[in-house]
C-alpha cells in the first residue's frame, strides 16, 4: 500500500496505513487537494471510524456521499478485512477515487456514480456520515462546483430519505459519524460510543430496536444524565428542540442562529461556509420526518408560510419526498418548506 508520487516538493512515499493529511492528499490532484480541508474526513478520523466498525463486527461498510474517496481508502486500509463501497453524485470525483484507490493498491474500497439514498442499503451492516448534505444549503462560493442539483429541496428529500432506510434497516445496523449525519439519528438506534475527533466528535450508533418514537437520543438531546459524554443544552437549542414524546403537531420555530441548516448546531463547522440564506419557512426535515411517517393516513390540518390551512388525509411517497400529499380535491402536492405545522384532527 505505499506509492512513490511526484509533487513540487519532490518525489514522496505515501502509505495509506501511515500517512498524514498532506502527505496522503499528495495522491490527489491540486484542485481536489485545496478541497480536502472542508470535504474530506481527515487521515486519523478515517482510521479510527474504521476500528469502530471493526470492533462492532461490520464486514460491509457504506460511504453516504464518498467525494474522492479519501475515507473508504484510508478506511479500507486500515481494516483490510472490511469492504468499503463510496457512492458519489459527481462522476469526475468517482474518476478521480478509482485512480486513487489504484495508485494505493487498496483492494477492498469500490467506488460506483449515483444517488447514494436510492442505493440497496439493506447490502450493507455499517454505515458512514461525514454530513453528507450539507453541500445543498452552503452559499455558492462554499460548494465544490455546480455540476449537480444543490437545493434546500433536495436536502429535504436526501435527509427523508436516509431517515427511512435507516428506519428500515435491521437491528444490529451500526452507523458512524462524523460531523453528523445531515439530520438527525432515528429512534430505536442507542449512541454506543462517542470521542473527540478531528474538528468534531466520532459517534458510534447501534439499531437495537424499531420504534415509533421521532428520533434517538443524541448530544442535543442529552439533559442532564450524569453519564451523558455530551455538551448541554444551550437556552436556544433547547427551546428548538422539543422531546419526542411532547411533539403533539409540527409547529415550526424560526431557527435560533443564522448560521447553518435549523435544528443542526453542525453545519457551522464545515470549512466555514454557511447556508446562502436563512430558512424562516418552516419545515425543519430533520425534527419532524418521523412524525410525519407515523401519521400517514391520518387526517391533519397544515398551515403553509402563506396563511392558508388545508385539511385532508396525510400521505407521503417516497418517490416524491419532498412533497406531503394531502388526499382531498382542493390541493395535491405541498412542498415541505411551504410548511409552518401540521396538526393532527381528533376522529
Amino acid at each position: 500500500m505505499v506509492v512513490e508520487t511526484s509533487s513540487a516538493r519532490g518525489n514522496a512515499r505515501i502509505d495509506a496505513n501511515c500517512a498524514d493529511d498532506r502527505a496522503f492528499d499528495a495522491v490527489y490532484p491540486p484542485a481536489i487537494r485545496a478541497l480536502s480541508r472542508r470535504f474530506w474526513t481527515p487521515v486519523d478520523v478515517a482510521r479510527r471510524a474504521a476500528g469502530l466498525f471493526r470492533q462492532a463486527g461490520v464486514r460491509r461498510v457504506l460511504d453516504v456521499g464518498a467525494g474522492v474517496g479519501k475515507f473508504a481508502i484510508v478506511a479500507a486500509a486500515a481494516a483490510p478485512e472490511l469492504h468499503f463501497v463510496g457512492i458519489e453524485q459527481r462522476r469526475q470525483l468517482v474518476d478521480v477515487a478509482r485512480r486513487a484507490r489504484s495508485r494505493l493498491r487498496v483492494a477492498n474500497a469500490r467506488f460506483r456514480v449515483g444517488d447514494a439514498t436510492l442505493a440497496a442499503w439493506r447490502a450493507f451492516d455499517g454505515f458512514y456520515f461525514f454530513n453528507p448534505f450539507a453541500e445543498n444549503v452552503f452559499a455558492g462560493e462554499c460548494r465544490i462546483d455546480s455540476r449537480v442539483e444543490l437545493t434546500e429541496t433536495r436536502f429535504i428529500r436526501d435527509v427523508l430519505r436516509t431517515d427511512h432506510a435507516l428506519r428500515a434497516a435491521p437491528n444490529g445496523t451500526v452507523v458512524v459519524t462524523y460531523h453528523g449525519i445531515s439530520g438527525r439519528v432515528p429512534a430505536g438506534y442507542e449512541l454506543s460510543h462517542a470521542e473527540p475527533a478531528g474538528s468534531d466528535r466520532l459517534e458510534l450508533w447501534v439499531k437495537r430496536r424499531d420504534s415509533s418514537r421521532l428520533f434517538a437520543v443524541d448530544r442535543d438531546d442529552c439533559g442532564s444524565r450524569p453519564s451523558s459524554p455530551c455538551r448541554e443544552l444551550s437556552s436556544a437549542s433547547d427551546v428548538s428542540r422539543p422531546r419526542d414524546e411532547e411533539v403533539g403537531s409540527l409547529d415550526v420555530p424560526r431557527p435560533p442562529c443564522e448560521a447553518g441548516v435549523p435544528g443542526s448546531a453542525r453545519y457551522h463547522s464545515m470549512g466555514g461556509c454557511t447556508k446562502k440564506r436563512r430558512m424562516p419557512k418552516a419545515m425543519n426535515p430533520s425534527r419532524f420526518i418521523g412524525w410525519l411517517y407515523d401519521h400517514s393516513g391520518r387526517q391533519v390540518e397544515v398551515e403553509l408560510v402563506n396563511g392558508k390551512t388545508y385539511r385532508g388525509e396525510l400521505s407521503i411517497y417516497d418517490e416524491d419526498s419532498d412533497h406531503i400529499r394531502l388526499k382531498t380535491d382542493v390541493v395535491e402536492g405541498i412542498p415541505l418548506e411551504a410548511i409552518v405545522r401540521v396538526r393532527p384532527l381528533s376522529t
